[in-house]
């Protein structure tokens, strides 16, 4: 792996991450670490839309929901600030139920996510 830049300390866990490519190296796979970051940050985007279009329905339930899952994904791969970002979302539609105040919660996860893909770029060895 390349030397951490301090973008990436700051934004993952890169301990966890180390743990995780030795893993995946000493199993054979050692590009499936970037094929798992894609697929977390695909699905990041997509679960933002979904969330967007939850809370304009006033749906804290499906909050809450999207919130857990991409809270638990992006804490497996070391995304810290990302996976609290979600938290805080998750926690929000659990305490209160009330979806009309997520649009700063959501700008929040935006900025996250597009923080977690350039600490990972930086962080992970090229394909």
């Amino acid at each position: 792996m390349p030397p951490s830049s301090p973008a990436a300390s700051q934004v993952l866990d890169l301990k966890q991450i180390s743990s995780i490519q030795r893993l995946l190296e000493l199993s054979g796979e050692p590009g499936l670490l970037a094929e798992m970051v894609e697929g977390l940050l695909a699905d990041v985007d997509a679960s933002i839309a979904r969330a967007s279009e939850a809370a304009e329905r006033g749906d804290a339930e499906a909050l809450q929901h999207i919130a857990h899952k991409l809270k638990g994904a992006c804490g497996n791969l070391g995304a810290r600030h990302l996976m609290d970002a979600w938290g805080d979302i998750e926690a929000h539609a659990l305490a209160c139920g009330d979806a009309g105040l997520y649009a700063g919660m959501l700008a929040r996860v935006a900025e996250e996510a597009e923080r977690a893909r350039v600490a990972f770029l930086a962080h992970l060895p090229a394909p």
